[in-house]
């Protein structure tokens, strides 16, 4: 199926970005999605490797005969201290104004990062977290709403446990970010192994507790 072009009034701005470990894949295009079409992509992509994200999202679009227009899929490098700063700007900033950076004029924006990197001899950094954005259009403004799920950490071998910092984050319209459940100490998700992040994702809006996160994202 070819790519159909729409008027910009029926059409909305889908942006996806995948992490992982100093790199990142994004994946766009404009087209006219129900919410639970956009979740079949993310489960689409979700059962690939992040760097064949936009071939899964597009071998979706198109096996479904869904109408969409402007596919852009590409990859760009990051480096540590980049992705540590965005993570914590995701988990402290009451604006969302590093959201708005990130997502562009997206109208729908789902985003995940699992990173890691040893910044010493036996000291690793890393955070990964889950972001969704929805700007919902109406005759007189714009509304949107944010949700946000992380962790960040430092974990050095000469310690037990490590140190860790996880929230679970919502911004409704013009309000602040609120949080609905935050740690502060012993990490909450494991630094190192197999993290289900689009699952995560997918399921970001009826996530409000450490164990729900716990169940989602440890595989």
């Amino acid at each position: 199926m070819s790519e159909k072009n729409f008027k910009p009034a029926q059409t909305q701005t889908y942006r996806f970005e995948f992490g992982s470990d100093g790199e990142i894949r994004t994946v766009s295009f404009k087209g006219r999605l129900p919410e639970e079409e956009a979740d079949k992509v993310l489960e689409a992509a979700g059962r690939r490797a992040y760097k064949d994200a936009g071939a899964a999202i597009r071998s979706y679009l198109e096996r479904q005969g869904l109408e969409y227009s402007g596919f852009e899929s590409r990859e760009a490098a990051l480096k540590h201290g980049e992705i540590m700063e965005w993570a914590d700007a995701l988990l402290h900033s009451g604006a969302c104004r590093a959201i708005g950076a990130r997502a562009g004029n997206a109208d729908r924006y789902y985003a995940v990062m699992d990173h890691q990197e040893w910044i010493r001899e036996g000291c690793c950094e890393g955070c990964c977290y889950a972001v969704k954005r929805s700007v919902l259009h109406s005759p007189l403004k714009a509304w949107s709403r944010h949700h946000v799920i992380g962790q960040t950490f430092l974990l050095d071998e000469s310690e037990d446990k490590g140190r860790g910092f996880f929230a679970v984050r919502r911004k409704d319209g013009l309000l602040p970010f609120r949080c609905l459940c935050l740690s502060n100490g012993i990490p909450v998700l494991p630094a190192f192994g197999c993290l289900d992040m689009v699952g995560l994702l997918r399921n970001i809006e009826s996530i409000h507790t450490v164990e729900q996160e716990k169940n989602t994202a440890i595989k």
